[in-house]
């Protein structure tokens, strides 16, 4: 389970995706336009089109991940998920930021 979810330290081409998970695993995100249809957890670890993605290892804790390659002056969310070990994904989590 994903919880604390926020973004900090947004640039006019940066933020900084911050999440805390329950389970360890690999975590997965997708950057949207914010008008954009949401994906599934399936969409999300394929890793297919996006304004930015990424994976990344993810503790039983507070994680980050930074996300690089916005447009600056827009409106983004990102979709972040982490898989356990067995692959069991948690549900979607929604990250809204807007660049500088």
């Amino acid at each position: 389970m994903l919880s604390a979810t926020s973004a900090g330290g947004t640039t006019d081409t940066t933020t900084t995706l911050n999440f805390t998970s329950d389970e360890a695993g690999t975590y997965y995100y997708l950057v949207y336009a914010a008008a954009d249809a949401a994906p599934d957890a399936a969409a999300i670890k394929a890793q297919g089109t996006a304004a930015a993605k990424g994976t990344g290892a993810a503790a039983v804790a507070e994680n980050t991940a930074n996300v690089t390659g916005l447009e600056p002056s827009t409106d983004y969310k990102a979709y972040i998920i982490v898989a356990d070990a067995s692959g069991n994904a948690s549900s979607v989590a929604a990250i809204p930021c807007t660049t500088t």
